[in-house]
């Protein structure tokens, strides 16, 4: 190409990007971790966060030449974040905050996750800055019984289950009506995460993709 650009590989898959580690993983710390949570008669869920917003780069729309086409309606406001949970057996759990996820949102989320728990939960998450903070550590040190942090490989997102409700969750956003201001948005993406908490099974779909089939299985 004249400016030097060629078609290029989509990006690798995580056991790609990142094969020891993700090996290491599926092979000894997951199954170690089954091993602890059956011993304790505990719950695995996985974790994630994501932004709540309906643009994105692939949206396009056509204008006379020379002319940039304008989107008519904004789609973007104050930012939105979530965070979710899910189990292999169906469960969801939410928040959504006005802003990013910070660790005393974290902390939010991870109370109101242990509210009404029958039983110990490990929640899997990733490696993000706010999961490691000091705070969090102090908060989860004397609620070992009820609830515990376990890491995924680095750099491994499709091996986190979460990560495609994530990616339904934006397409019905993008998809969906055009919101008119910050509260229509935030009602669309409630609605959409209320109708998963009513179809575990497919929540349950979630865990069939083939870097997260592992996770299907639980105690």
């Amino acid at each position: 190409m004249r400016w030097g650009f060629t078609p290029q590989r989509p990006v690798k898959r995580a056991l790609e990007q990142n094969p020891e580690a993700v090996r290491q993983w599926l092979e000894q710390d997951y199954p170690r971790l089954r091993a602890q949570v059956a011993q304790e008669g505990a719950v695995i869920y996985w974790g994630d966060e994501t932004a709540v917003k309906e643009d994105a780069h692939w949206v396009r729309g056509y204008s006379p030449r020379g002319q940039t086409p304008v989107w008519a309606i904004p789609a973007r406001w104050t930012t939105l974040s979530m965070i979710s949970a899910i189990s292999p057996r169906g469960e969801v759990a939410f928040q959504m905050v006005e802003g990013s996820i910070d660790a005393d949102r974290f902390i939010a989320f991870l109370a109101a996750l242990i509210q009404d728990a029958p039983k110990k939960i490990y929640l899997v998450v990733d490696n993000l800055r706010v999961h490691h903070a000091k705070v969090v550590t102090a908060w989860l040190a004397d609620k070992k019984d009820r609830i515990e942090l376990a890491f995924l490989p680095p750099y491994a997102p499709e091996s986190n289950p979460d990560e495609y409700l994530n990616r339904d969750f934006k397409t019905a956003l993008r998809t969906g009506a055009v919101s008119t201001d910050k509260n229509s948005l935030l009602a669309k993406a409630t609605a959409f995460m209320q109708g998963l908490r009513q179809t575990p099974q497919k929540v349950a779909r979630y865990f069939r993709h083939p870097a997260a089939r592992y996770a299907m299985s639980d105690i």
